[in-house]
């Protein structure tokens, strides 16, 4: 961990110019002049002492820019600071002739600046990690298939390729959750990234079984932060503006996984066109997430909330500033001070009350069930295509036989890729519910309704449909996978404090990412021995989270970040 801080410090020392338009001066006695060295609306007081009338009278340390008069820094809009005060220094605010200094929030700077320009790029940006990760998680899909008739597989061997991954997203979840919390939001997205990018070019030049699966394991460790890139998004959205964001944010994580069917359709689906195959699609899933790594070290910032929570206000005003530049908005005037000044979090944090517990198992369960569901229909969905002459989902009962003998094994082809697409493309329409439901239902009744429809579309599976009707069930359940994914997501950056929220997030999604282990036992394994018992898996789970939804203790819909004391 020590090795890991000093790297964050080295990277924020040298792109810092990179995201700020400002650079400390040597002299920072005050904790906001230090942030103004060529700006002229902020006014700092370096001692919360200081009364209002003292103000007036232009104390030393206050910043007076290319000598401007007081009059023009007056009728600019502009902050003044307490350095490390928390919520319950507020009764100490100076006073003067009966005025008191205004005292701001994270969360009411951002309320009043609203949603412009700044947080576009801000979601453009975490938006492209979420879509390199999903293309990092959806290759596992089309790379189990293909590496079985190529490598002379056995069924419990292409199984061990997932789970390898599977087992990589959740040690990635805990471990990454701990660094955004202890090293910060931008540090942990810039390694994460770094680390699949890396990882991708290395499984791409596996040449023994072993290897590889050692190389998949390592390589999705890092894709395991996909869903904390929500945690850093949230830390900058406005209440009415963050669902709505969030489910933008998913639309990148869909694109990635169409990106994934397309690449695979020209990389494999035609064998003669292209050449390398899947060696050549994992390194072409690199791309992204070095695009990402380039274009954040140098305009990805920390997050306010963060660094306001961590005591420093200094680099706060810094992105509060810029963000009010950019979004044409004035600064509001007043001490910003923080709703409470923690260190990282720990997980026994999560277990600290009654109230935090409950939310804590029910987050896990329906991360369960949710990441089962949607993993579970990626999976499905190319076995059932892999079996060549298949006429509905109950064929693949006895197929065993079939797939442990190699000379009969069959790779996707073209057609089977254009349908894989389609399946795929379901995730728009679901993202698309989500934006609906939401807010206007709630979080909790609309997690209630998707998992209930999932368990609804793999109970049609059980009347063995043909492949059209195959197709339908496997469609709605990936477009409601999706819908509740995104759902609990946002539920679970929006209930918990902001010095834990990531390592919240990531633990829940370490223990609730289980149920993706035995995805593959369910998919490769037991949906070859009894179809009906598959299905019947995955709908007896999906009421299990379905039932866990209606629990949660707490409705976030409306609330602000620092509202929720759990």
């Amino acid at each position: 961990m020590e090795a890991l801080g000093g790297a964050k410090n080295l990277i924020n020392r040298i792109s810092r110019a990179g995201y700020t338009e400002f650079e400390n001066p040597t002299n920072q006695t005050s904790s906001y002049a230090a942030a103004a060295a060529e700006d002229d609306e902020y006014l700092d007081i370096s001692q919360s002492q200081q009364s209002y009338h003292q103000q007036s009278q232009r104390p030393q340390n206050q910043y007076q820019p290319n000598g401007a008069s007081l009059a023009h820094q007056q009728r600019q809009p502009q902050y003044t600071s307490m350095s490390h005060s928390t919520s319950s220094d507020l009764d100490r605010q100076p006073t003067g002739a009966g005025v008191a200094i205004p005292t701001l929030t994270v969360d009411d700077v951002i309320e009043d600046l609203g949603f412009g320009m700044y947080q576009v790029k801000i979601i453009a940006l975490a938006g492209l990690a979420w879509m390199a990760e999903s293309m990092t998680v959806n290759v596992l899909g089309v790379l189990g298939p293909e590496i079985y008739c190529k490598w002379q597989l056995s069924a419990d061997k292409e199984a061990a390729i997932s789970i390898a991954g599977f087992l990589g997203l959740m040690l990635g979840c805990l471990l990454f959750g701990s660094i955004f919390d202890r090293y910060g939001r931008r540090f942990g997205m810039l390694f994460s990234v770094g680390w699949s990018a890396l990882f991708c070019l290395i499984t791409a030049m596996s040449t023994r079984y072993l290897w590889l699966v050692v190389n998949v394991f390592l390589m999705t460790v890092g894709a395991g932060a996909s869903s904390l890139a929500a945690v850093y998004s949230t830390e900058f959205i406005p209440v009415r503006m963050r669902s709505t964001a969030i489910c933008v944010m998913n639309f990148f994580w869909a694109g990635g996984a169409s990106l994934t069917s397309i690449v695979a359709l020209v990389f494999l689906g035609n064998k003669s066109s292209v050449q390398g195959g899947w060696r050549a699609l994992i390194a072409f899933t690199s791309l992204p997430l070095f695009l990402f790594c380039a274009l954040a070290y140098k305009y990805l910032p920390e997050t306010p909330r963060y660094s306001i929570t961590r005591g420093n206000p200094i680099d706060a005003s810094i992105i509060l500033k810029k963000f009010a530049d950019e979004n044409k908005k004035n600064c509001p005037v007043g001490n910003l001070v923080a709703d409470q000044v923690h260190t990282s979090g720990r997980i026994r944090d999560l277990f600290g009350s009654k109230l935090m517990r409950k939310t804590t198992i029910c987050i896990c369960i329906i991360i369960f069930v949710v990441r089962f569901a949607y993993y579970g229909t990626i999976l499905q969905t190319t076995e059932i295509f892999q079996e060549q002459e298949i006429g509905s989902f109950c064929d693949l009962q006895g197929a065993v036989g079939a797939y442990r003998c190699n000379a009969m094994c069959r790779t996707l082809h073209s057609h089977d890729y254009v349908d894989l697409l389609l399946t795929t493309l379901a995730e728009f329409p679901g993202l698309a519910l989500t934006y609906f439901i939401v807010d206007k239902f709630g979080r909790r009744n609309s997690l209630v309704g998707v998992l209930a429809g999932i368990a609804g579309g793999y109970g049609v599976l059980l009347f063995c449909p043909g492949r059209t009707l195959t197709d339908l069930a496997f469609f709605v359940a990936r477009a409601l996978a999706i819908a509740s994914f995104n759902t609990i997501v946002l539920y679970g950056a929006e209930i918990y404090p902001t010095n834990i929220r990531a390592t919240a997030l990531g633990f829940c999604s370490f223990v609730g990412g289980s149920g993706m282990l035995f995805v593959p036992i369910v998919t490769n394994i037991v949906s070859k021995v009894s179809s009906h018992v598959a299905s019947a898996i995955f709908v007896l789970l999906s009421v299990l989270g379905a039932l866990t939804a209606h629990s949660l203790p707490v409705e976030t819909t409306g609330l602000k970040l620092g509202d929720l004391h759990l």
